[in-house]
């Protein structure tokens, strides 16, 4: 067992970091996000702490991304920022203070603040599915001593019940014949949509937010979805 240094302490930043790790990691094996309201609420429901302002919780979201960024040297391994999946209610966003642990772990040609809020949101849904598929959040758990969270029927109730994401886009209908072909021309001629340099194209792209678009292409410095 070896705890990171960033988890170890007193303070309520610490403690609380270690406290909720359990509860993020489940969230992230089961394909959610997490609100900062959400958390508040499991941690005064189940007697773990008292309320706090909820911009509190970006400081233990931080000491976790700094905990997993020391297991990634230790095992000499990539794991994707789990605090990206902390967020905001309002704008389903992670906050800012995460720009640093989405650089480092995506190695973005720009800096996230710099980014529009288009390029910053699919760099982050791209980021929560690495972090959904991640295969070794239980090692995490048994790494650092702590064991897996088993209270989920607290989300069962209440307004601040999390949802998994819906699956299979806005609509479930068949696609017509005119609306193929029009979307495989789009694959086709990106550039009639004055879209250059494209190093990748998807066809239905499935965002992490459960959104699905048409055609998405990748460039070397963006996405942009047609819909």
């Amino acid at each position: 067992m070896s705890l990171p240094e960033s988890l170890q302490g007193d303070k309520w930043t610490y403690y609380t970091a270690r406290t909720i790790l359990p509860l993020i990691i489940w969230c992230a094996k089961n394909g959610r996000t997490i609100t900062y309201g959400e958390i508040d609420r499991v941690i005064v429901e189940l007697g773990w702490g008292h309320h706090v302002l909820h911009v509190q919780y970006g400081r233990p979201a931080g000491v976790i991304g700094d905990a997993l960024i020391e297991t990634e040297e230790l095992w000499e391994d990539i794991i994707p920022p789990l605090n990206a999946i902390i967020v905001n209610a309002e704008t389903k966003l992670p906050g800012k203070g995460v720009n640093y642990y989405l650089e480092k772990y995506a190695v973005p040609e720009e800096h996230v603040s710099d980014m529009s809020l288009f390029d910053r949101q699919a760099l982050i849904e791209e980021i929560q599915a690495d972090i959904f598929a991640y295969e070794y959040w239980d090692d995490i758990l048994e790494e650092y001593g702590f064991e897996a969270f088993d209270d989920s029927h607290v989300f069962d109730e209440g307004a601040d019940k999390i949802s998994p994401p819906a699956k299979g886009g806005w609509s479930d209908s068949n696609e017509c014949e005119s609306h193929k072909r029009l979307k495989s021309y789009i694959i086709e001629n990106p550039a009639e949509l004055e879209i250059e340099n494209v190093q990748s194209t998807y066809s239905e792209y499935l965002f992490a937010s459960a959104d699905r678009a048409d055609v998405v292409f990748k460039t070397d410095s963006n996405m942009y979805a047609v819909e």
